[in-house]
């Protein structure tokens, strides 16, 4: 290699479940080294994922990381020349396919599979083109880094391999090194202050003794450590995080998940909490000190990745969401109206105004590590949290629609089988909130039990037994290689069961609780408090679903019952009835004996000396519109399930009961809703102008005595805002055209023919509607972008890499576009956004209905027909399927039908459009539609590069066609089949 070039480094992160936390670690390493090293990143889970099929690696994930892990390692070992140990089949945890022994067969199977995957990784990609290659390590990574590691080093000895990651901690270094000869240099603690350093001295060959926080071998193969260094501060970083190789490899492998895909991003590091108090069962290290990112650094972060990726929803890698946020960073986000959703970890123990700043602020997905239903085990965890504040948690959470993902620990410590028997019992009134997962008490390294274990009365601490199956080293580096780990104690009168031997259950009654909770609230159970006419509440209870029933209060209890929307101490609170009205119930034993009769039938719960109601107020739900906004049961990253929702009832009267709902064929947010009378509807969430313009427009058509051209308006939905009409068997005009038969005579036909419908429909310019329409829509010269403002300093600042190419072919369109801009006529009513994934289309009928009207206006009717002239011809050019043609017309020619096919396409809609609405200036409408379609062509491309950093080559193909069609309308025929234009 040669001393004083540049360097090059390769960040890989193998597979593991939780891809966002390595993703997140490559991406700040990348900023360690820029501008110091060329580096590429490798997020190699993505094709493995595409290996053995993105299901099945979704099933494995689920059962935890052992699985992946153990495949791994019998190639690395078995490689090596060690035999790997009997076991781990037999003691593996379970997972969603077929019976034991079909699980058994199926990890099998996967082994050759990753043997053939790591020998294609080793090969395909050109690492000897890298001096050195640095692999993160969090849970369940050493395995498969061990194997790619050992194939990269033995194919290219001369390219130094560096492991660090948290599995890379503490006795775990040395133990990588012990097993693994293959690795260099071990980094113990955060990268951050020491990799850029460490990678010159790699390059240059020079010594690594005041690096700090390595482990290496020195020349005559001993250990050595360097002195420990202190930790990063995630301040403002010299690059914005890029995520450019994960796409590209998402890309060309063609992973149809797109709609999962959360954004990781880093606000804080460490935990404020756990630097007061440690939870006793957390197994974090020195990197719990607390450190947190300005809310303004945050949002600029936050603003650059959406530019460049054009996704909104953010994964944070936080262990907690910053206490000062509440005050910075969340009204920040509520009032730019950003639209981004995020996930955020977080303390439980907040009120209800901060729990509203979260939805508002765009967080839908918590983790709020709540751990138990029992105060007294989560005073054993240090959780500085109580049952009654996590119980209150969830149900707000409820009703403002966020997600809750939480567990239940069991088994922890010095802890009595009663408290999960009286949990068990509480769990039974809980089942229309959020369930958790049932977990048992897992033994980490570094957690203050492992540090302590006889504070904790264990003994007996060794490597979790089925780590023996999994790396077959001796005693001591065993127990420097793993994470988890088993001991004996006196609770369980010696091992726990779940521990390896026979297996006893334990807390099986609240396991089996938690099952059914989970049963019931995904079939909709209930607890929902409605005021009544007389000032009361009716609680509609159908938590037991074959016994629903309605509670009723009186106006006096319900005064009562809604002060239980926060906790109060039993005292407290008679203390207070007591002052300010006892006697509406007859003195302060009758109060008792409500709360005693109240407590029964679980309509609040009882905390020690705490009380607090149970029951989702739906004044609440109905104020802020938001409740049960994720889909029951629905992960984070995982798409809507169809879930029956039997509560789900429209704001109107004669609609029937919506029953299920999943999302609609859009790339909008919406859903498709199913009513029990079989219908479906296109439903879109807070579509408030929407709805009205519908309104107007069935006013407009009804009063012609013409069908209505709008989707049927069916009313406010508190949770999808507003619903249209039946949309069963429809496709998006995109999808259809993809698919060929969009092109259709018929189709396209209809297509016209609704535009023709709509633009006979311009309101007299003094009536309210055309007042409305004119606010709503495209009414003035902005509709029309001539990019003039857009100097190329401004456009470099945005991450479009091909900004110089996009304004050579807007500049070269220029005159022409302010000419449009001039001569804009907003005279008829318009659809104004009449691209194909607006337009629904049925194949059988040959009919279609145009959605998405919050653009709708006054304007020129040729914007309309352009819009879809524009959006057939550029889905026609995405459409091409060759990737290597060596000519424009070889790529048309794979296009998925012929040019004259999509030419008479164009010509039909046109035809179509003037035989439907005859008007004095039809060759000026086609004309300027044409030119209109190139406009929306070249905006293709503007949208490319802001949104996604770049053009593809049918973007740039549909960009640079657009600007020739704004000079020339009459030139397509020329460019897309000049052979037939010439005979012609």
């Amino acid at each position: 290699m040669n001393v004083g070039a540049v360097p090059r480094v390769a960040l890989v992160s193998m597979p593991w479940c939780s891809a966002w936390m390595p993703s997140i670690q490559l991406s700040i390493l990348r900023q360690c080294l820029h501008e110091r090293a060329v580096c590429d990143t490798f997020e190699l889970y993505v094709d493995y994922a595409a290996t053995i099929s993105p299901p099945l690696y979704r099933i494995l994930s689920e059962a935890g990381g052992m699985i992946e892990e153990w495949v791994f390692a019998k190639n690395y070992f078995e490689s090596e020349g060690i035999a790997m140990p009997n076991g781990f089949l037999e003691e593996m945890p379970p997972f969603d396919v077929g019976d034991r022994a079909m699980q058994q067969r199926l990890v099998e199977t996967l082994v050759p599979v990753t043997g053939d995957f790591l020998d294609r990784m080793a090969r395909d990609i050109d690492w000897h083109s890298y001096q050195v290659v640095a692999f993160t390590l969090s849970i369940y990574q050493t395995a498969p880094s061990l194997a790619l590691a050992q194939r990269i080093k033995k194919l290219h000895p001369g390219v130094k391999i560096v492991f660090g990651g948290n599995s890379c901690v503490g006795p775990s270094a040395k133990a990588i090194l012990k097993t693994c000869p293959y690795v260099d240099v071990v980094v113990r603690s955060e990268a951050e202050p020491v990799f850029a350093a460490l990678v010159e001295r790699l390059v240059e060959g020079s010594p690594l003794e005041d690096v700090g926080s390595l482990t290496y071998r020195a020349a005559d193969g001993s250990t050595v450590e360097t002195a420990s260094v202190g930790l990063h501060h995630p301040s403002r970083v010299l690059a914005p995080p890029n995520f450019d190789a994960y796409f590209e490899r998402f890309n060309a492998l063609r992973i149809d998940k797109a709609d999962d895909i959360w954004l990781p991003f880093e606000s804080s590091r460490g935990c404020w909490w756990g630097e007061k108090s440690h939870c006793t069962f957390c197994g974090l290290h020195e990197i719990m000190k607390y450190r947190a990112r300005t809310a303004e650094d945050v949002l600029d972060e936050l603003d650059e990745l959406y530019l460049r990726y054009g996704i909104r929803k953010f994964f944070a890698s936080d262990l907690i969401l910053p206490q000062e946020y509440y005050k910075t960073l969340l009204p920040k986000l509520i009032a730019s109206k950003r639209g981004y959703i995020f996930f955020y970890e977080l303390k439980g123990n907040v009120q209800r105004d901060m729990v509203r700043k979260l939805y508002d602020a765009g967080v839908r997905h918590v983790q709020p590590g709540l751990e138990s239903l029992s105060s007294e085990v989560l005073q054993l965890m240090r959780k500085g949290l109580t049952v009654s504040q996590g119980i209150q948690f969830l149900r707000w959470c409820h009703e403002y629609g966020i997600h809750v993902g939480w567990n239940v620990i069991t088994g922890m410590p010095n802890e009595l089988p009663a408290w999960n028997t009286a949990a068990a019992q509480l769990a039974r009134h809980l089942h229309h909130l959020p369930p958790p997962n049932f977990i048992r008490f897992e033994l980490n390294r570094y957690s203050p039990i492992f540090n302590d274990p006889a504070a904790f009365n264990l003994t007996n601490l060794a490597p979790l037994y089925i780590y023996k199956w999994i790396f077959p080293v001796d005693e001591e580096t065993l127990d420097g290689l793993v994470y988890r780990f088993e001991y004996d104690t006196p609770d369980f009168g010696g091992r726990p069961p779940w521990l390896g031997g026979p297996v006893e259950e334990y807390a099986c009654d609240l396991d089996t609780a938690i099952a059914l909770w989970k049963e019931r609230y995904e079939a909709g159970a209930q607890l929902l408090a409605r005021a009544n006419d007389d000032g009361g509440l009716d609680i509609f209870d159908s938590r037991t679903p074959d016994a629903p029933m309605t509670h009723h209060l009186t106006p006096a209890e319900a005064a009562l019952y809604r002060k239980l929307d926060e906790r109060w101490g039993r005292i407290a609170l008679l203390d207070h009835i007591e002052n300010v009205g006892a006697g509406m119930f007859g003195g302060r034993p009758a109060i008792e004996e409500r709360l005693t009769a109240w407590e029964q039938v679980g309509l609040i719960m009882a905390d020690r000396d705490v009380i607090v109601a149970l029951a989702v107020f739906a004044d609440e739900t109905a104020l802020h519109g938001k409740a049960g906004a994720e889909t029951r049961g629905a992960r984070v990253a995982a798409p809507l399930a169809r879930v029956p929702r039997p509560e789900m009832l429209l704001s109107g009267a004669g609609f029937a009961a919506p029953i299920e709902m999943e999302p609609a064929i859009s790339t909008r947010n919406a859903m498709l809703v199913r009513f029990s009378d079989g219908q479906e509807a296109f439903a879109k969430p807070q579509a408030r102008w929407e709805a009205e313009v519908c309104r107007r427009l069935m006013q407009m058509t009804d009063s012609a005595g013409t069908p209505p051209l709008a989707p049927r308006y069916l009313g406010h939905h508190l949770k999808l805002g507003y619903c249209f009409e039946q949309v069963k068997g429809c496709d998006t005009w995109r999808a259809a055209l993809l698919n060929g038969w969009g092109f259709d005579t018929n189709t396209v036909s209809a297509v016209a023919r609704e535009l023709a419908r709509l633009h006979a429909l311009s309101p007299p310019q003094r009536s309210s509607a055309f007042a409305a329409f004119s606010r709503g829509g495209p009414d003035s010269s902005q509709r029309i972008r001539t990019y003039d403002e857009i100097t190329v300093a401004e456009y470099a600042a945005r991450p479009g890499f091909d900004y110089e190419t996009f304004l050579s072919l807007a500049q070269s369109a220029s005159a022409a576009l302010r000419e449009m801009q001039r001569d804009w006529r907003p005279s008829m009513l318009l659809h104004g956004d009449c691209k194909p994934d607006n337009i629904l289309a049925r194949r059988d009928t040959g009919s279609v209905c145009l959605v998405d009207w919050e653009l709708c206006g006054m304007g020129d009717p040729a914007y309309d027909l352009g819009q879809a002239l524009g959006g057939l011809v550029s889905t026609w050019i995405e459409s091409a399927s060759s990737t290597e043609a060596r000519s424009i017309s070889e790529l048309f020619a794979s296009a998925v039908v012929p040019s004259p096919n999509m030419l008479r396409a164009c010509d039909t809609l046109l035809g179509a459009y003037e035989a439907a609405k005859p008007i004095a200036d039809s060759r000026r409408i086609c004309n300027d539609a044409w030119r209109y379609a190139g406009q929306h062509m070249l905006e293709l491309g503007y949208v490319a590069n802001a949104t996604f950093g770049r053009m593809s080559f049918k973007v740039l193909l549909t960009a640079e066609l657009g600007a020739k069609l704004v000079n020339d309308p009459a030139l397509l025929r020329n460019i897309v089949d000049p052979v037939r234009s010439q005979v012609a």
